[in-house]
């Protein structure tokens, strides 16, 4: 688990170097890198504007516009670690003292793997829909539609702008979604350190007085958490819904289902779901251990505490009107279960929407 939080660190030391440090050290590389991330992700989501302008149905648009979202939000994370790097560190730092905390290496262990887990099924499901299509068009035979339709107006430049055009469309498309699943990933990892936090406190034979201490941490630090990725978060979840919306329209709308073009869409709908599923499943986990230890100094019984315990006991008294602890984005969504079939439920009303408008 220390080798992840260092690990982390490092990612964010790196963006810090070759983001904020690339326009006051004027290096190339710096230039590189920020360029990349500044070109690669809005250029890519520009053509993809312009290209559902062009086209001339719904079906076009619709099919043209249902990677935007995704890409507006690898944006939106991007820019928001930028902005709140020195909190994230601090926030890094936090965790750390935390996880130190736990004596029981068995949770360390289950959280070490569950990280690892998530950033491996990250990463398979970014690669997929590339490899998928590009595999069953050798199979089939199917030309491989790479690019939306090329923007009309500029026959003039047409060799430059269809390069340029390939180049983002493809290596940003790419670059786009990798981004977001890597940031994505860190979202869920502080709230897999949450877990297991969380789970540690619940584990505890009897409730202490350092239980009430380390119950109030926690609450802080996602206080903390739910601050800084308050943004992000929102965003992720509004975009997650036109997403998924657009994804269920341009398969409803497929001739052929096992065609090389179904293949991206049907991956790229797991990918969401799977992105907004995993964090409010840790999101509810944390919610119901904490819930245990609020029952847990409830069912304490009095006359089996030490005297020092019950003068403590005032003072424990405290967390008994405690909730259990619940992240909190931008004071209205909770990162739970609950939301996420509410996340599913809007899901669906957007697209009936959209094909109520189309008929």
């Amino acid at each position: 688990m220390s080798t992840q939080r260092d690990a982390l660190e490092i990612f964010f030391k790196v963006f810090n170097y070759y983001g904020l440090s690339a326009f006051k050290k004027r290096e190339k590389k710096s230039f590189l890198f920020f360029l990349l991330f500044v070109f690669a992700v809005p250029g890519n989501t520009i053509i993809l504007l312009l290209a559902t302008a062009q086209a001339t149905t719904i079906d076009e648009k619709v099919r043209n516009f249902r990677l935007v979202p995704l890409y507006v939000a690898a944006l939106v994370k991007g820019v928001n670690l930028v902005a709140n790097l020195k909190d994230i560190l601090d926030l890094i730092a936090s965790m750390k003292e935390m996880m130190k905390e736990i004596d029981d290496q068995e949770i360390v262990k289950r959280a070490n793997v569950q990280s690892m887990r998530i950033l491996i099924m990250y990463l398979v499901t970014g690669f997929s829909p590339l490899i998928a299509t590009q595999i069953f068009s050798l199979i089939t035979q199917e030309q491989v539609i790479q690019l939306p339709s090329l923007p009309t107006g500029y026959e003039s430049f047409q060799i430059c702008v269809f390069a340029i055009y390939w180049i983002l469309y493809n290596f940003g498309a790419n670059y786009s979604t990798l981004l977001s699943l890597l940031l994505s990933f860190i979202l869920s990892y502080f709230l897999t350190c949450f877990q297991a936090y969380s789970e540690f406190l619940c584990g505890e034979d009897q409730p202490s007085k350092k239980t009430i201490q380390n119950f109030y941490k926690l609450k802080r630090t996602a206080k903390k958490y739910s601050e800084i990725f308050s943004t992000v978060i929102l965003y992720q979840v509004c975009l997650a819904m036109l997403t998924l919306a657009s994804h269920a329209f341009a398969i409803a709308d497929l001739k052929n289902i096992f065609s090389v073009e179904s293949i991206p869409i049907f991956l790229m709908t797991i990918i969401i779901i799977l992105v907004s599923i995993v964090p409010c499943y840790i999101g509810n986990e944390v919610q119901l251990n904490t819930g245990k230890i609020i029952d847990k100094f409830f069912e304490t019984n009095w006359y089996e505490l030490q005297p020092k315990q019950r003068k403590n006991m005032i003072v424990m008294q405290s967390i008994l009107q405690e909730r259990p602890i619940q992240l909190k984005v931008a004071g209205i969504f909770i990162i739970n279960l609950d939301s996420f079939f509410i996340l599913i439920n809007s899901t669906y009303a957007i697209f009936a929407f959209m094909k109520n408008f189309k008929n």
